[in-house]
């Protein structure tokens, strides 16, 4: 069998100079460990915690880059992987009740976009480890909740993203008219 190894990769924030991963096997009590630092935008991790990774087994990762002064510059969603050769899997896709990816609001309306992910197999069951998470690239622009529900602050353009468990995402448009 092949052995277990899981590869992150990111888009590098404005600023950044360097990058932390931490790690750690999913499961209550299972507090992050330092596991690298890279100036790349990728990193393929064979061990966590000082042991090799096991199929079939979900991880949890952080990523958080700091600029030439080690000042935080941006800090990662908490991502849960799991490795290949068990009965478990990952997502390969985040549906949206947008169309087209884009949504078009009123100052003050609001629309759910009620995201839900997409198994990368129908043979392996996908762990829940946490609900889909959302992000705004402008919160002067538009918000978004815990829930999903975007609401319109002031007219202009920014990107909700609906981000499942193990980092794949999808990007929205949001105009705020």
């Amino acid at each position: 069998m092949k052995k277990a190894s899981i590869k992150l990769s990111w888009k590098k924030p404005a600023g950044a100079a360097k990058f932390v991963i931490y790690a750690n096997a999913c499961g209550k009590g299972k507090k992050y460990q330092k596991l690298a630092t890279t100036i790349g935008k990728s990193k393929t991790i064979k061990k966590v915690a000082g042991a090799k990774l096991k199929n079939g087994k979900y991880y949890k990762f952080l990523l958080v880059a700091l600029d030439a002064n080690n000042k935080v510059v941006s800090t990662s969603k908490t991502v849960h992987v799991a490795t290949a050769g068990g009965k478990v899997g990952n997502n390969k896709a985040v549906t949206t009740k947008a169309k087209k990816n884009k949504v078009t609001i009123k100052v003050g309306k609001t629309f759910k976009l009620a995201a839900k992910t997409v198994p990368a197999s129908k043979k392996l069951k996908v762990k829940k480890h946490r609900n889909v998470m959302y992000e705004t690239s402008n919160k002067a622009i538009a918000t978004v909740s815990k829930k999903g529900v975007i609401k319109g602050v002031k007219k202009g353009t920014c990107f909700v993203y609906a981000y499942a468990q193990n980092g794949v995402f999808k990007k929205i448009k949001v105009t705020v008219k």
